[in-house]
């Protein structure tokens, strides 16, 4: 039979899929571009330093790999504040200033205690802005809240010490007050708890109950109580007093052994300076009743930190022990507020995150949700014991799908309401079109992995190592709008956050000491701060059909955006053979390929008054291809590339020249098949 031509149109080019059986508008592999909206796979941004040197005091301070980076705002956004730690220090960044870095300090200019940062890979710092606070935790050192000036400690490690009690003769009293007892002859006995408050009104554990003070009120003399009260660190702002009533009835006999736990509120000593209290107030005049279970010292240990239902949970401290704040309070953890979660077979926790009411809590084998609130009460249930998170900062929520984290078998996403609405609520795998990827993925290391939504271009970035490399320097992209995967690769990524201002900057701090420093991404950067973006699309090897029918490609014609005078070139593969071949496209040092009876001018290629601006429109370049010399071609590759250049692909055809068998056949399995006689 005589050959025919066919055109063979790929309208719409799908995204990365690595399995044998493919779609043939599937692509091989997508390196250095995004989806455009209006369709297509355009070149993706590059990033560029923000700062890399810190001065102080006259000296230059060069910044070594970021551990950790914490966006912080205030006002409505009028206060931005970039948070960042390496090297064992904390620094702060004004968001509208990149250029003014500062050491952050305690109050009054006092060290912070900080530990020594594992070289290995480990979990970095979690942070909490919640009630214009941000809260940091690590595990190692005590937790830490910042407040738009400095850091301090958050919560209480211990209660403080007991007052210490004596009997004062001739008590200063003020003129409404009759001192204690209510006659000239009453006996009285009391005891006194103490407990420390910092700026945020937040309290510490009671401390100990002091012995018993006694004393017997004589006639024309006035009796009181001396306390001597402890101070507290830089964090303790006032102290507060507690006190039974009395401990004696009128006979001088002890009461019920259980009045002497009940603790009432007695005074406020709005310093950190004073030693000493007077107390002559009789009961009637003291406030009410405390309980000590109500209070609770911050876990040491914790690890992560979330917030549900307005109340502050943490967790790492303990493999399946999970804690909770008291109501109303963000850093009082009454000791009876826990939770246990899980057990040895579900490992440890990697991570907490709220969503659709409920707080998922993920361990590396299991993940949980916690429900209900703090005054009903708290319930857990088990979601999956099959699946967990092996990386908290993977952690990110995709709009409209749910939440995805790296697994121990890849990326997953948890779906679903989690809520009674009819939405199946369960963990699946979202990288099964690409195997290859994942298997990349140095799992070993993967527990340092950054994720987070990059909502300018709708792309869930997630930072990984791949093949031995020990840090992550690959990011592999779900573009959650079309449901694909792509790759870029140069991004030393250590630490990751996008801002929650409008302009949801993605910035990054970078963990190769070669390349050091805190970056930002976007389109507007031309390369990746020296080197250059690569964008690349390889279709999948696309099958022509069975081997009775014979195949010759003779043109590939790309449907691209016009950004100029750019550069363009193929890379042709046939049956997957490893020789590779190449033609050189839109160029300034090659051959013109576009059709010259369709000669449009490009964006940038016009000077002002020369010629008149275009709107951009899809350009056709045409390459030919030469595939006779090889055996017949039952598969055929293009791959598109455009070092360190724009480039936007919306389409793509390919005409071959088709000889048919008499063997009837199944059809050719493409998009669009037109005869061309």
């Amino acid at each position: 039979m005589s050959a025919e031509d066919r055109k063979f149109v790929f309208g719409k080019l799908g995204g990365m899929d690595e399995r044998w059986q493919t779609a043939p508008t599937a692509a091989r592999s997508i390196r250095d571009m995004t989806w455009d909206t209006r369709g297509g796979w355009k070149t993706a941004g590059g990033y560029t330093i923000l700062f890399d040197v810190i001065v102080e005091d006259a000296s230059t301070i060069w910044l070594s790999a970021v551990d950790s980076l914490h966006w912080y705002s205030v006002h409505g956004g009028a206060r931005q504040h970039l948070i960042v730690e390496q090297n064992d220090r904390w620094y702060e960044v004004e968001g509208s200033n990149a250029k003014t870095v500062k050491l952050l300090t305690g109050k009054g200019g006092a060290a912070i205690d900080t530990h020594d940062i594992p070289a290995t890979p480990h979990i970095r710092c979690q942070s909490l802005a919640w009630g214009g606070y941000l809260y940091l935790v690590t595990g190692y050192d005590r937790p830490l809240v910042f407040n738009g000036r400095y850091l301090e400690q958050a919560g209480f490690d211990v209660a403080p010490p007991a007052p210490g009690t004596s009997v004062l003769e001739d008590a200063v009293y003020t003129s409404n007050v009759t001192g204690l007892g209510n006659d000239g002859t009453k006996k009285w006995s009391f005891r006194y708890r103490l407990s420390f408050v910092n700026e945020r009104g937040q309290e510490s554990p009671l401390s100990d109950p002091s012995g018993s003070v006694t004393g017997t009120n004589a006639s024309n003399k006035k009796l009181g109580v001396g306390l001597s009260i402890a101070t507290g660190g830089d964090h303790v702002v006032a102290r507060r007093i507690y006190r039974t009533h009395n401990l004696l009835d009128s006979s001088g006999d002890l009461l019920l052994e259980g009045e002497a736990q009940n603790f009432y509120f007695l005074a406020e000593i709005q310093d950190n300076h004073q030693t000493t209290f007077e107390d002559a107030i009789p009961d009637a005049y003291i406030a009410a009743l405390v309980d000590p279970e109500d209070f609770g010292a911050w876990p040491s240990g914790a690890k992560f930190i979330g917030l549900y239902q307005n109340t502050v949970f943490l967790a790492g401290h303990h493999n399946n022990e999970l804690r909770f704040s008291a109501v109303g309070t963000s850093e009082v953890f009454p000791e009876l507020n826990r939770i246990m979660v899980g057990d040895g077979s579900s490992g440890e926790f990697t991570g907490m995150y709220p969503t659709k009411g409920a707080m998922v809590l993920f361990k590396k084998n299991a993940i949980f949700l916690i429900k209900g609130n703090a005054i009903s009460g708290f319930e857990v249930s088990t979601l999956t014991k099959t699946t967990g998170c092996i990386a908290p900062d993977s952690i990110a929520e995709i709009p409209n799908l749910g939440l995805a984290f790296l697994g121990n078998e890849g990326p997953m996403l948890l779906e679903g309401a989690l809520e009674n609405t009819g939405t199946p609520t369960r963990v699946i795998p979202i990288a099964t079109p690409v195997p290859d990827m994942v298997e990349r993925i140095n799992f070993g290391s993967a527990l340092q992995a950054q994720g987070e939504i990059y909502h300018p271009d709708r792309e869930y970035w997630l930072a990984v190592p791949w093949d031995a490399s020990e840090r992550n320097n690959v990011v592999m992209v779900f573009h959650y709008e079309i449901g694909a995967w792509s790759f870029r690769e140069n991004f030393p990524i250590g630490a990751m956050v996008v801002t929650s201002d409008h302009r949801r900057l993605l910035m990054f701090g970078s963990n190769d000491t070669s390349k050091k420093g805190v970056f930002a991404y976007s389109h507007g950067f031309s390369d990746k701060s020296g080197t250059a973006i690569q964008p690349l699309y390889e279709t999948t090897d696309m099958d022509f059909g069975d081997r009775y029918t014979a195949v010759v490609p003779e043109t590939v014609t790309l449907w691209a955006i016009g950004y100029g005078d750019q550069d363009a070139r193929i890379q042709y593969t046939v049956n997957r053979h490893f020789t590779n071949v190449w033609a050189l496209g839109l160029s300034s040092d090659g051959e013109n390929q576009q059709d010259p009876t369709n000669d449009y001018k490009t964006l940038n290629s016009l000077d002002w008054g020369a010629g008149y601006w275009y709107n951009l429109r899809p350009v056709p370049i045409t390459f030919n291809v030469e595939t006779k010399g090889d055996p017949a071609c039952r598969e055929f590759r293009v791959a598109v590339s455009s070092d360190g250049r724009n480039m936007q692909l919306v389409g793509l055809e390919i005409l071959a020249s088709v000889t048919p068998s008499d063997v009837k056949t199944e059809p050719l399995h493409l998009d669009l098949v037109v005869d061309r006689k």
